[in-house]
């Protein structure tokens, strides 16, 4: 599915998030990443695109935070009782203390040149030091402004964006699919008291002939919607189905199908919004065994991905609303898929994310998510009984 139909479905849930900016609903389920605030560097790995990095320049040093340098890297992250953090990476573990300057690699005590610190409850480490340990080349471009980082993995031969492109490959041979997913996020408005929306979202998809079905539920309401090719309907609390109507721009709709009909054209779309892939370390879980792949978006692609999604919302409120925060927010997201690797599909996918607006000029608000969900293959696709009875949106005032 793509991002693209995800808003599209997504504009309905405006009623679920109670107290959230519209948004916020929408972007429960993207799977994608961020502009930062304060200071930031751009990191190339590899041939990917450059992602946007918050640092923190101090004493000749440029610290970055642990949690998401481990996500673009592709290195494992465990915290300790006592408040440590390890990165694990090819082998190697790294072992970093709050405002500490000392570090353990596999056990054996270094010296940092700089003390971690923590800023806004994220623990800072010495990105060039880091990435020295972890034994991943690393250097200054200072004709295109960034960091170039060495980290050329390979399974058998094959990198991150290959694992990718055959996953993709398997899954669209399937008839249908079946995601199950429960995530929740967290919204503060200044110093105000936080508000959490839990959601239950099931979601089927059905490859020929297309459509998708998709049935959330939060502690308020359950949202249920069906999308063909050229078709939404919606209905709430088992009320009656609504049509919707015909999509905005069928032809724009159809070159967002064929992007998910041709796997290594997606895969060089989903390239041009700036997602970047990279290995974590495989996963045995169940008896399976799981490559385990990190993915992230540079903030100005995310922007870029917003803006050519807006055809598909036909309410200039909400449009004027997506332009608002888009242009007065930051973001960090970043997500983990688990390939099966006997039969190569995408069984697992978990997204952390936060996000901070500035609707008004005497406002933030802060919003916090993760999520998980989990897959199943050639589920079971049964059409809604919904035609004839379904009502036109128009008249449901």
């Amino acid at each position: 599915m793509t991002h693209s139909v995800k808003l599209f479905v997504k504009k309905k849930a405006r009623g679920l998030a109670k107290g959230l900016p519209f948004l916020a609903a929408c972007l429960i389920w993207l799977l994608c990443v961020p502009a930062f605030a304060g200071d930031t560097l751009a990191l190339q790995v590899d041939d990917n695109a450059p992602t946007t990095l918050t640092v923190e320049n101090y004493q000749g040093h440029s610290l970055v935070p642990v949690k998401n340098f481990s996500k673009i890297i592709g290195a494992g992250l465990t915290r300790g009782e006592d408040g440590s953090v390890t990165l694990s990476k090819n082998g190697i573990l790294l072992t970093f203390y709050k405002n500490s300057a000392q570090v353990f690699k596999n056990g054996a005590n270094v010296l940092l040149p700089i003390a971690t610190r923590v800023q806004n409850d994220k623990l800072y480490v010495p990105l060039r030091t880091t990435c020295d340990l972890l034994e991943l080349p690393i250097s200054w471009d200072a004709a295109l402004g960034r960091v170039i980082l060495k980290n050329k993995e390979t399974r058998g031969g094959k990198t991150a964006e290959d694992i990718i492109l055959e996953s993709s490959k398997v899954m669209d041979g399937l008839v249908s699919y079946r995601f199950d997913s429960s995530s929740q996020m967290s919204t503060r408005v200044n110093d105000g008291q936080p508000a959490t929306v839990r959601l239950n979202m099931t979601e089927w998809v059905r490859l020929d002939p297309f459509a998708i079905k998709i049935r959330q539920v939060t502690e308020d309401a359950v949202l249920e919607t069906y999308v063909t090719d050229t078709q939404l309907y919606t209905r709430t609390n088992e009320g009656a189905w609504i049509s919707e109507g015909v999509m905005t721009d069928i032809q724009a709709f159809s070159r967002n199908l064929d992007s998910n009909s041709d796997p290594k054209m997606a895969l060089e779309r989903i390239k041009t919004y700036g997602v970047a892939y990279s290995f974590n370390d495989d996963l045995v879980q169940d008896g399976k065994r799981y490559y385990v792949i990190n993915a992230c978006m540079g903030a100005e692609s995310f922007r870029s991905l917003i803006q050519s999604t807006e055809f598909l919302l036909t309410d200039s409120e909400e449009k004027a609303e997506l332009d608002q925060f888009m242009r007065n927010s930051s973001f960090e997201m970043y997500y983990t898929i688990y390939i099966n690797q006997v039969s190569m599909t995408q069984e697992i996918m978990t997204y952390d994310m936060e996000i901070s607006a500035w609707p008004e000029q005497d406002q933030v608000i802060y919003l916090n998510g993760s999520g998980k969900s989990t897959f199943s293959g050639n589920a079971l696709f049964e059409e809604p009984l919904m035609l004839e009875s379904s009502v036109p949106a128009e008249s449901t005032d």
